[in-house]
């Protein structure tokens, strides 16, 4: 691919044309340079944040049905949202 690179000033005056050979070698150049290598190995030490995937299941026995069942918080105390129901429903009716 061969194109030109024109330079203008303020005003609209043409400076200079760059070749592609003249990008080429300011490119090395500025890839040499302190600064840019600093930059590369900063954004290279750059870590994803950590997703904990792991959830611990503990083995329960449902309050309702007296099934077991793998809850995923400590505190459940029934294996479904319809246990649940079932027994909040025959609590109300035996007060």
């Amino acid at each position: 691919m061969k194109f030109e690179c024109k330079v203008f000033d303020k005003n609209g005056i043409l400076k200079k044309i760059i070749q592609p050979k003249d990008i080429v070698n300011s490119l090395d150049k500025v890839l040499q340079q302190k600064s840019t290598q600093r930059a590369i190995q900063s954004i290279s030490k750059f870590r994803q944040a950590r997703v904990k995937t792991k959830i611990d299941f503990c083995e329960k026995i449902c309050a309702f049905c007296e099934k077991k069942f793998h809850a995923r918080q400590k505190s459940a105390k029934y294996c479904s949202q319809e246990c649940q129901k079932r027994y909040y429903k025959k609590v109300k009716k035996n007060r």
